[in-house]
């Protein structure tokens, strides 16, 4: 659905890569409202996932640290 709103103003070489895009993209109010919404979602999931990966980070490096002291 998003693809629908940016896909006309993508610039393209002939490979198909994406080399750019046309700026102003043209939507609506409701439109942007949507597309700011679903990029908020994005957003506040990728927090969530880092921060969840960090806290999974810091609990091994606890435990490596634990085990490093049972070894002595």
């Amino acid at each position: 659905e998003i693809n629908n709103d940016f896909a006309p103003n993508f610039k393209f070489n002939e490979n198909g890569n994406i080399t750019g895009i046309d700026l102003p993209i043209k939507i609506s109010d409701d439109r942007k409202k949507i597309l700011l919404l679903y990029l908020w979602k994005i957003q506040t999931n990728r927090i969530f996932i880092l921060n969840y990966y960090s806290d999974i980070e810091r609990k091994i490096i606890a435990i490596q640290k634990h085990i490093k002291s049972e070894k002595r």
